[in-house]
């Protein structure tokens, strides 16, 4: 369990770096900001992160796989129980919706939206494991990958469709992509 004082100045820096983000862009913020607006020195920033980058990919990497980080993917999708990837992507949308400024935020920078991918795509390669085991080749994971992360980046930054619409056209697309590819993979052999 982390030290209560570290907590909050940890809130303190997230609050402080995603504020001067949209109000300036990530070009335009540096630690010095980062550390006035949070009321910490300079020194306490790098006690917890090595640069601004570094607090974006620990930030990204926080609110993607809290909810995830307890909950075992890959049995969901091995099941092949249409159900539990439905529970699976009503929780990945209720997670997004709790964090949907933080997202956002990462979206509408072009600075930042690399970090994400790179959270987005280290939890995804979890849920596609049992793919991999099958033959499916990196393209095929690929897709579908860009497909989920292109719906719930249009939903966050332009609202289209409810959490739940996009919660069941994720299961849908998904359950039916990863049946293809798993049959497909079988029959190669």
């Amino acid at each position: 369990m982390e030290d209560l004082r570290i907590t909050k100045t940890k809130l303190a820096i997230k609050t402080a770096f995603l504020s001067l983000v949209e109000e300036v862009g990530f070009d335009n913020v540096y630690v010095n900001d980062i550390a006035k607006r949070a009321q910490i020195n300079r020194n306490t920033f790098y006690l917890h992160y090595e640069s601004k980058e570094d607090l974006v990919q620990k930030l990204a990497n926080e609110s993607m796989a809290n909810r995830f980080v307890n909950s075992n993917v890959e049995a969901t999708f091995k099941s092949k129980n249409k159900r539990k990837v439905s529970t699976f992507f009503n929780e990945l949308m209720d997670e997004v919706e709790g964090n949907i400024d933080i997202y956002r935020i990462y979206l509408i920078n072009p600075a930042m939206a690399g970090y994400l991918r790179i959270s987005i795509t280290k939890i995804m390669d979890r849920v596609f494991t049992f793919i991999k085991k099958n033959n499916t080749t990196r393209l095929q994971i690929e897709y579908l990958l860009s497909g989920i992360t292109g719906i719930v980046s249009k939903w966050i930054v332009y609202a289209i469709g409810t959490k739940e619409e996009v919660a069941k056209v994720l299961t849908d697309m998904t359950f039916a992509s990863g049946k293809q590819i798993y049959l497909s993979a079988i029959t190669a052999k």
